[in-house]
């Protein structure tokens, strides 16, 4: 199965950065348009996704989704922080998603999926409605990779499986990125002390 490429994305987003009302207010509004059968072409979540409670896709900000049956492309991102997704919490999103009969494109970007999933897990009408599922790759915003949901496993561009070791390079090189994108609250502590005269930070402790 070739992975090739992610589709593009003009969306209806949900940003964590925007206040509750807000998030709130766009969700009444994707609500209604699944119930009225009026088709959603994305939804993009950034930042703003947390987990699946109770059959509902729930937000950062407390505000629930129930029905997502008309949306074409969900992609979830993540900017301010990098996140993993554990294998528990990736298949209840794809439980959740079944739901969504439209649902054509589930795009991963900013986090790290499992390594391969059990495909007895994966729900079968996803299977049968063919949805892709793809993730980026290497912490590329250009290369995916694409989930085999009749085997469970990962394919590259090219087509090929990706392999155990492949993986874990690729998971190396994910904690590396979310370990360059915490901040530095001990230095930013130590500075602030420094700037209200509480301690004496040595040459070894200068920031």
């Amino acid at each position: 199965m070739a992975a090739g490429k992610a589709p593009g994305l003009a969306a209806v987003i949900l940003d964590k950065s925007d206040s509750k009302f807000q998030q709130a207010s766009i969700a009444d509004i994707i609500e209604t348009s699944s119930n009225y059968e009026s088709q959603i072409p994305c939804l993009r979540l950034i930042d703003s996704f947390k987990r699946i409670t109770q059959g509902k896709l729930l937000l950062e900000c407390g505000v629930a989704l129930t029905n997502l049956s008309t949306v074409k492309i969900i992609h979830i991102c993540y900017r301010e922080s990098k996140r993993i997704i554990k294998t528990e919490a990736f298949l209840e999103l794809l439980k959740y998603l079944q739901k969504s009969t439209q649902l054509r494109d589930v795009l991963f970007t900013g986090c790290l999926l499992p390594a391969n999933i059990s495909f007895v897990s994966i729900p079968s009408n996803l299977k049968s409605m063919n949805v892709k599922v793809w993730s980026e790759w290497n912490g590329s915003s250009t290369s995916f990779g694409l989930l085999d949901l009749q085997s469970g496993q990962w394919h590259d561009a090219s087509g090929k499986e990706i392999s155990s070791g492949e993986y874990a390079q690729n998971e190396e090189e994910f904690t590396q990125q979310m370990r360059g994108n915490r901040p530095d609250t001990r230095g930013q502590r130590l500075k602030e002390r420094k700037e209200k005269g509480r301690v004496f930070v040595t040459s070894e402790m200068a920031i």
